[in-house]
């Protein structure tokens, strides 16, 4: 592409009169960098190694001195944006299918399609550039991001969550269920009622589609992942312990699973742990809600007389967590228990 073309296509404003009039590749990683390559960053350690790798042109939001006058120099509101309008250009020339699902939805289906014949799109831009950028046509991409799709190619189809009706639950705990699913039984299936419809509407849109899955090796997922723990927030066995942490990174679903809790558990004293600016008018009682800064205000709970405490973090983090406070403690059935 030249940088004529590059400026019109994105708005952004070239700084200096380079020898060279175009590019090849664009590349967000500097150790990604060939020789005729755009490099898209920030970092001036980063800009340094992609021009040291040959690379044709910078583009950067912040306005640092030109280091070498013989390449092209760009300066640009947004390299988020400008990623966001190079990419909506390059899928122009690529016959992709983009989906679009809910949160809970896109990690069902994450967890179990083999992801040979997909893309399950995260949160990282640059991540997001590079591995469009790099598919094949044909390729089926996912995201729960409707914005980013929006943005990139507005042509999507949308997964719609539908109901439960080719799949009735037989038996169920807080956390799995048992179900008959077209005629066939599938025991303690680690999904909760409370997602049975999104869980559907993944196992209907692999049938449609082909799509070979085991549902027995269905995973917990990051929405309400549930970690058994003692007293002193010690990890346990799934099912072994009366204290729970339930692990949340949707902020918007967690009104959802308190009262799934409140109705399935009204026995049950549940805590919610939440960054201090986030609201929660559907609890009864304000003392409920204790603010949670960082992962040390987790031990207030152990002072808290709990059996549910939903917690507005990562399970991914909540685990590393759980198993650095106990690392003496090396038992494998840990771990089986929750994976």
């Amino acid at each position: 592409m030249t940088f004529e073309n590059f400026t019109k296509l994105t708005g952004a404003t070239l700084r200096n009169a380079p020898s060279i009039t175009s590019f090849e590749n664009v590349v967000t990683e500097p150790g990604r960098v060939r020789h005729g390559d755009l490099f898209v960053g920030n970092d001036l350690s980063a800009i340094e190694t992609a021009i040291a790798q040959g690379a044709h042109g910078i583009v950067c939001e912040t306005r640092i001195p030109i280091l070498d006058p013989e390449i092209a120099w760009f300066q640009t509101d947004s390299v988020k944006q400008t990623l966001m309008k190079l990419l909506r250009f390059l899928l122009l020339h690529k016959k992709m299918h983009f989906f679009y699902l809910e949160p809970v939805a896109f990690a069902y289906l994450k967890a179990l399609m083999p992801h040979k014949r997909a893309i399950f799109l995260d949160h990282d831009y640059r991540h997001t550039f590079r591995r469009l950028q790099e598919a094949s046509s044909e390729t089926m991409i996912f995201s729960d991001d409707k914005t980013l799709l929006e943005t990139i190619y507005p042509e999507f189809t949308t997964i719609e969550t539908t109901n439960a009706y080719n799949l009735k639950i037989t038996h169920h705990t807080l956390f799995q269920s048992s179900f008959l699913y077209r005629g066939r039984y599938h025991p303690r299936i680690k999904v909760p009622p409370l997602f049975i419809s999104e869980y559907a509407t993944v196992l209907e849109f692999c049938r449609k589609h082909k799509i070979e899955i085991d549902i027995a090796k269905t995973p917990f997922i990051p929405h309400f992942y549930p970690f058994f723990v003692n007293q002193n927030l010690k990890l346990r066995r799934y099912g072994t312990t009366d204290h729970v942490l339930i692990v949340e990174e949707e902020t918007g679903l967690i009104e959802k699973e308190y009262l799934y809790l409140k109705r399935e558990a009204g026995w049950a004293k549940i805590v919610l742990l939440l960054p201090p600016e986030t609201k929660a008018p559907f609890l009864s009682n304000p003392a409920q809600k204790i603010e949670c800064k960082s992962l040390t205000d987790l031990q207030h709970l152990k002072e808290v007389d709990f059996h549910f405490a939903i917690v507005a973090q990562k399970s991914a983090i909540i685990r590393e967590f759980l198993e650095q406070r106990d690392q003496k403690e090396n038992n494998p059935l840990l771990k089986e228990s929750y994976d």
